[in-house]
C-alpha cells in the first residue's frame, strides 16, 4: 500500500500513467475529499439538494493522491458492456 502524503504533480502523472486497474488502485492511499467539498454537500443537504447516501458518497474515503493543489482520485464502475475508469 501506498504512503497517504502530499504527491507532487510529476508523481501523480506517472502513477496515472503507469495503470488504472483494480490491482493498482488497491495499492493506492485510502484519501478523503477536502473538507470544502463535505461542506458543501453539508449545505445542499440542508437546502434539501442531497441526501443521507449523497453524504456518505462525499465523506467516504476512496482511492486517491493528495497534491498541494487538492486530490486525485480514481474509481473504476463497470457495467453490461465494458469497464469505465473515472478520475476526478
Amino acid at each position: 500500500m501506498m504512503e497517504d502524503r502530499i504527491y507532487s504533480n510529476d508523481e501523480v502523472a506517472t502513477l496515472i500513467g503507469f495503470e488504472i486497474t483494480p490491482k493498482a488502485l488497491a495499492t493506492w492511499p485510502a484519501v478523503t475529499l477536502p473538507e470544502a467539498c463535505i461542506a458543501e454537500a453539508m449545505v445542499w443537504a440542508t437546502q434539501g439538494s442531497a441526501s443521507d447516501e449523497d453524504i456518505l458518497h462525499v465523506k467516504r474515503a476512496r482511492s486517491g493522491f493528495r497534491t498541494g493543489w487538492g486530490v486525485v482520485t480514481a474509481a473504476i464502475e463497470k457495467n453490461e458492456d465494458a469497464s469505465v475508469v473515472l478520475l476526478n
